[in-house]
């Protein structure tokens, strides 16, 4: 029980400074996109340097400043979550649900961050770059994909619960 009060103290300080720091990055974002002659400094994003804030530039950061926003709700999610494990109701509609929830955020925030990253790299650019690594694109698949499986697992298991219970 003390991980998991670790984990969830650790997710609290996490969801404050996210909490904290998304209007900062929305008003940033936003003042870009509205007046970028304005806003001379370049930005990184998931190794990718914007120095030049044209509309292309600017639907990339639309979608990164959504892919950011989604996970803030993620973390909130997993709050969630981890409220209901120190209640002890891990078997609960809440956590197969959140996992559920997580998994397909997760899916669509790798898709908004990796994909216009990539075209905006092979159409702005000009070229095609082929990196072998661990990047986030890959890694926020994987782990939505893994809550996923991880929602079904807890169905499972709350349907065997059930059924347990009542062949007393």
């Amino acid at each position: 029980m003390r991980k998991l009060n670790i984990l969830k103290t650790i997710v609290d300080i996490l969801w404050i400074i996210s909490i904290l720091s998304a209007p900062l990055v929305t008003g940033i974002i936003c003042s870009i996109i509205v007046d970028s002659s304005a806003f001379g400094i370049p930005i990184k994003i998931n190794g990718f340097l914007y120095d030049k804030f044209n509309s292309d530039t600017k639907l990339v950061l639309i979608a990164s400043m959504v892919s950011y926003l989604l996970l803030v709700y993620v973390i909130y999610i997993f709050k969630t979550i981890l409220r209901e494990f120190q209640k002890t109701k891990i078997f609960s509609s809440i956590v197969s649900n959140g996992f559920n929830k997580m998994g397909v955020i997760l899916l669509i925030s790798s898709l908004l961050t990796g994909v216009p990253t990539f075209l905006y790299s092979v159409l702005s650019k000009q070229k095609f770059e082929l990196e072998i690594g661990l990047s986030p694109f890959l890694l926020m698949l994987c782990f939505g994909l893994f809550f996923m499986v991880l929602s079904e697992v807890f169905k499972i298991a709350n349907t065997a619960k059930q059924e347990n219970e009542l062949t007393v």
